[in-house]
This record gives C-alpha cells, sequence and structure tokens, in this order.
C-alpha cells in the first residue's frame, strides 16, 4: 500500500467458490478465509443473471455488545451508541431500523466482529444493514435499490473482521479484497494533516482575516495542508481565494478547497449553484482552473445516497482529480 496502515501488506486466504445453478442462470458465491476474518461475494457465473435483491444477513442474538450508527444516507454523521439488542431506535427522524457501516460487535469472551464492504465498484451500490422485519437479523439491503432495481450480476464483498480490537484496528481486509491500485505514478499521493477554519469559523472560508490566520497556524505547526471550506468563492475581507491560494503556497502549505456534488443541497440557498462539478465538461475546466492556481485537493461534500449513480460519480470525481489536479 503506498498511504493507510502500513506499507507492507500480506494478502494470503483460503478460498472456495461455490457455483449454484437455477432455470435463470448460474451464480457463484466466492468465499475467502483469513487469519483475521472472513469475505464472500457473489458473482454471475454465465452473463445471465439480472440480479434484484442480496438476502445476506448476519444473525446477532441479544446481549451481544454492538456499536451501530443509524443509517443516513446524506453524511454518515449520526452517533454510535452501543446497544445490546436489536431493537428499533426513534429519534428526530423517527423510527430507525436501518444501519450504516461499520458496524462493531463485542462477545462475552472479548472477542469482536467488524461488518462492512469493501470493491464498491462502477455499476454497483453500497449498502445498509436493516433489521426491521427480525431484530435479531441484520439484512444487507443495497442502498437506493427501489430506483435500480436491475443491477450489475456482482456484488461489494462483504467483509467480516474477528479476533481482538486491536486485530480489527490493523486488519487491512477491506483493501486486500479490492482492486488494485490502476495508477501509475503515484508520488504525488502525500496524506497529512490539515488546518480547518470550519472548526471554529461556521461559514469562516469567506472572510480573508480569518483564513489567513489558518495558513499561518499549518505553516507553524509543520502541517502540509489547510482546508478552505464552503464559502472561499465569496472571500473578501482583505484578499479573495486567489489570494489566499497565493500567500499559502508562499509560505509551503498546500490549500484545499471544498465543493459541493450537487445532488443533495441543491436548493436555492445553496452554494456552489454556478460551479456545477456533477456535470463532466464544467468539471473538468474546474479541477484544471484549480490545479493551475496551485490547489492540491477537493472536499466534496453532501452526497445523496449510495445508489449506483452515486458510487459511478465518486469514480468521476477520483478519476478526474487525478488527471487534473495532481498528474
Amino acid at each position: 500500500m503506498i498511504t493507510g496502515k502500513r506499507s507492507h501488506c500480506v494478502n494470503q486466504a483460503n478460498e472456495c467458490t461455490f457455483t449454484f445453478s437455477s432455470p435463470v442462470g448460474e451464480m457463484n458465491v466466492e468465499l475467502r478465509a483469513y487469519n483475521d476474518g472472513l469475505t464472500f461475494r457473489y458473482v454471475d457465473a454465465d452473463g445471465k443473471a439480472n440480479v434484484v435483491d442480496e438476502n445476506t444477513s448476519y444473525i446477532i442474538p441479544d446481549g451481544v455488545n454492538r456499536w451501530e450508527q443509524p443509517y443516513d444516507q446524506n453524511g454518515y454523521e449520526d452517533f454510535y451508541e452501543n446497544r445490546t439488542d436489536g431493537a428499533a431506535i426513534y429519534n428526530r427522524k423517527g423510527t430507525i431500523n436501518q444501519w450504516g457501516y461499520p458496524m462493531l460487535l463485542k462477545s462475552d469472551s472479548e472477542t469482536y466482529t467488524l461488518i462492512t464492504e469493501a470493491n464498491v465498484t462502477r455499476g454497483l451500490c453500497s449498502s445498509l444493514l436493516n433489521n426491521q422485519v427480525r431484530g435479531n437479523e441484520y439484512k444487507v439491503e443495497r442502498g437506493y435499490i427501489r430506483f435500480h432495481k436491475v443491477m450489475k450480476a456482482a456484488s461489494p464483498w462483504r467483509v467480516v473482521m474477528l479476533g481482538s480490537l486491536g486485530d480489527i484496528v490493523e486488519s487491512t481486509l477491506v483493501t486486500d479484497v479490492s482492486d488494485p491500485n490502476c495508477l501509475g505514478n503515484t508520488d504525488w499521493v502525500k496524506l497529512g494533516v490539515a488546518s480547518w477554519v470550519y472548526w471554529a469559523y461556521n461559514h469562516g472560508s469567506n472572510d480573508y482575516k480569518i483564513v489567513k490566520p489558518f495558513i499561518d497556524l499549518a505553516a507553524k505547526m509543520h502541517w502540509p495542508y489547510v482546508l478552505i471550506d464552503e464559502g472561499w468563492d465569496l472571500m473578501k475581507n482583505g484578499g479573495n481565494v486567489e489570494d489566499a491560494i497565493k500567500y499559502a503556497k508562499k509560505i509551503g502549505v498546500k490549500p484545499m478547497l471544498w465543493c459541493n456534488s450537487l445532488t443533495s443541497w441543491i436548493g436555492p440557498d445553496a452554494p456552489g449553484l454556478d460551479r456545477d462539478i456533477s456535470k463532466k465538461e464544467f468539471r473538468e475546466k474546474e479541477f484544471a482552473w484549480l490545479a493551475g492556481l496551485g490547489v492540491a485537493g477537493i472536499k466534496v461534500d453532501f452526497f445523496n445516497g449510495d445508489g449506483r449513480d452515486f458510487i459511478n460519480y465518486y469514480h468521476d470525481l477520483m478519476e478526474c482529480a487525478a488527471k487534473s489536479l495532481c498528474l
């Protein structure tokens, strides 16, 4: 791996494939057993299958400690509460029986289990867990399936990590089963800490005199990046965004800018309506312009779900950024 938990990864497993036949075609179930967990996925064996649902379920008995986040398709920003049963919860959004990944479990023997998914490629949608029908049975439910009844005849890998809490933290199962890096040159991929105006000044990125001290903070702390959030295109009070970018570069800090995906926050008061990066032609011009200014990266915000169209959009954004901003 070029970034992440470790530079050297060992990816070893025992794999079995089971083929199931029906009058409408064949489906393979691929399973891999690792030292720190197991993974499985469904793959069309003969090109004839039309996948309309998935019946994968995880049975979690009452009494098992679980940390689960109520599913929120717009942000994944709800709390992970420690619970011991599968009862619905009630909050400002109503009755919740849907849960976002990852879900962490702890047994009486101090064994931890983390449930998630991996390798959500183009043509697929991400999923969630739904225990509305039977409280102890958490069914894998594809995000926004009501709009995409027929899916690509394959699934993401279903991932179950097992072991101590340390094993869970150190596991690389998600990347082990994901497609290999397809970029040639990766020298430009540099992870690092950023100072961020938004923590202290909600909507403060439109004020040059607020942004500038956070650029100075990044330089003082030897952090490589500063993130200038929503409102940068309206920056005033001593300078505009180009002035802020120029100043950051001068003192050795790389700026990153916020963008609206324009899939969720699209009302009349939404920022970025005139900067619609969901449109390919504008996105390519915008990213090229940002790269020319010296912007090192972008934060794209407010996606409206996990359906196939949104997953494809994620890939579009990453591919365009890799071509325009970084290479």
